[in-house]
C-alpha cells in the first residue's frame, strides 16, 4: 500500500502539515576528505531527494530553502532539466541545507557508517495529491489529536 493510500486510510484533512523523512546511507572510510562524494554517488541521495521537492504541484519547505539560499540563480528557467539541477545543488551544497541531516557511526578510528536524512515538510493534501510512486522509501508523520501518526513508505 502506498504512502497515499494509508494518509488516505487515516483520514486526516488536507491542510495538516506533514514530515517527510527520506533516510539512507553507505560504509565510509572517514579518514579521507571524499567520502560524502561517494556516499551520495553509491547512494543516489541527492536524486531521490529532488525528484520528491521539485514535484509539480507539492509545495514544500526544502525547495524554498533552497531559493532562499540562491543556490539556483544559476538555473537558466527553461524548465528543462530542473530536477537535475536541484540535484546538482544539494550534491555540492549539502552542508548549507537545514533539510539535511548527516550522522556518523564510527566502527574504528577510520571506518565507519555514513547517514544521510532529509526532511521536508508540506500538507497532507499535497502528498495526496502527488503521484503514487513519488514518495517510495520515504516515511512521514503526522501530529494528530491523540498523537504523533508515523507511517512508513
Amino acid at each position: 500500500m502506498s504512502l497515499q493510500n494509508k494518509l488516505r486510510e487515516a483520514e486526516l484533512n488536507d491542510n495538516d502539515k506533514i514530515v517527510l523523512t527520506y533516510s539512507t546511507g553507505a560504509d565510509i572510510i572517514h579518514a579521507y576528505d571524499n567520502y560524502m562524494d561517494d556516499v551520495l554517488e553509491q547512494t543516489g541521495f541527492a536524486e531521490s531527494v529532488a525528484a520528491v521537492i521539485t514535484n509539480s504541484g507539492f509545495t514544500n519547505n526544502a525547495i524554498a530553502e533552497i531559493r532562499q539560499g540562491d543556490f539556483l540563480e544559476d538555473y537558466p528557467r527553461d524548465f528543462s532539466g530542473f530536477e537535475e539541477f536541484v540535484s546538482r545543488a544539494i550534491s555540492d551544497n549539502m552542508y548549507e541545507f537545514n533539510f539535511i541531516d548527516q550522522t556518523i557511526e564510527q566502527y574504528d578510528y577510520k571506518r565507519g557508517f555514513l547517514t544521510l536524512a532529509a526532511t521536508v515538510e508540506s500538507t497532507v493534501g499535497d502528498v495526496i495529491a502527488a503521484p503514487e510512486t513519488l514518495f517510495a522509501g520515504w516515511s512521514t508523520s503526522v501530529p494528530t489529536k491523540i498523537g504523533k501518526l508515523t507511517i512508513d513508505g
